[in-house]
């Protein structure tokens, strides 16, 4: 599992540090599923990095949002080492 430094470091690599709002919507995601996983008696660990890096395409695709979410499996399997389970 990737630490948050280490999801915050592959974030950087595709969105830029001086987008705030991007940046606020990123935490703000890690913070409602961190929320969400407490109640349902899950993994915080787990879901919040979900929620920390579901939007690690953003910065390739803001300009063209069609590819938004069509690139993250490319970037997201080279970069994050997070098991393989699935949040329904």
């Amino acid at each position: 599992m990737i630490s948050q430094e280490e999801a915050i470091e592959i974030l950087k690599k595709y969105n830029s540090p001086d987008d705030v709002s991007d940046w606020n919507h990123f935490m703000m995601s890690e913070a409602v599923m961190r929320g969400l996983a407490r109640h349902f008696g899950e993994d915080e660990n787990y879901w919040g990095m979900l929620g920390l890096v579901h939007d690690v395409d953003w910065g390739l695709v803001k300009e063209n949002v069609i590819e938004h979410g069509v690139r993250t499996p490319a970037v997201s399997y080279t970069h994050l080492t997070l098991p393989t389970k699935r949040i329904v």
